[in-house]
């Protein structure tokens, strides 16, 4: 399930870049008019209309760098993925980020870590009006560890039974990303809590960056 979660997000990471490139193509194309126009309205004395027409052209999807998370290519294709949906929904995400190319793992673990977590904090703020809807995720691999801070906006705490969050149905299905996290953490001899405040919902794990697993019986 892993995999194939990883599998959807990077399908829709290359598409955006197939876009991004599409744009490319098309402003290439047109350059020679634009250029007509900018040489038109500054023959006409009308500067400040160039201007802002230049402006308008340096505001083209074709010119704006697309948004490059980190050096790992798993982290920074699940970001890039649930960036998009997050930002379809109004939600406003920042994330720092400093991960390096290659990390010691795998990436169908770390692709589920991102991207459960970003669900949940999705999940929390459709419950809210936009406008008032953000995430915050702070990401380091430093000294042989991988820490971890996620924290969204909550209209109220999530329900929990028997240590387990519910979903806004009162199902365990907001329960299965954070469960899903707590067991690649267990599993990696790491630490994870979540933590329900006034207005918000944190969660902060470690994890230690080494191939040595913890035996699960």
């Amino acid at each position: 399930e892993q995999e194939a979660s990883l599998l959807a997000m990077s399908r829709t990471y290359y598409k955006q870049l197939e876009e991004q490139q599409q744009q490319v193509r098309r402003l290439r194309h047109d350059m020679a008019n634009h250029f007509t126009v900018l040489d038109g309205l500054l023959e006409a004395d009308r500067a400040g209309d160039a201007a802002a027409y230049l402006h308008s052209l340096q505001q083209s999807p074709g010119l704006l760098k697309g948004r490059q998370f980190c050096e790992n290519r798993v982290a920074n294709t699940v970001l890039c993925a649930k960036a998009a949906v997050l930002a379809a929904e109004e939600v406003d995400f920042s994330a720092d980020t400093a991960l390096p190319e290659e990390l010691p793992l795998p990436g169908p673990e770390l692709g589920a870590l991102l991207g459960n977590l970003l669900d949940n904090a999705l999940e929390a703020c459709r419950k809210l009006p936009p406008g008032s809807r953000w995430v915050r995720l702070t990401v380091r691999a430093d000294r042989g560890l991988l820490a971890l801070r996620c924290v969204n906006a909550a209209a109220a705490a999530p329900e929990e039974r028997e240590g387990k969050f519910l979903s806004s149905k009162g199902e365990p299905g907001h329960g299965l990303g954070t469960e899903t996290v707590r067991d690649i953490v267990r599993r990696r001899g790491g630490t994870v809590e979540f933590l329900p405040s006034q207005g918000q919902f944190s969660c902060i794990l470690c994890l230690p960056l080494h191939e040595k697993r913890i035996r699960v019986r």
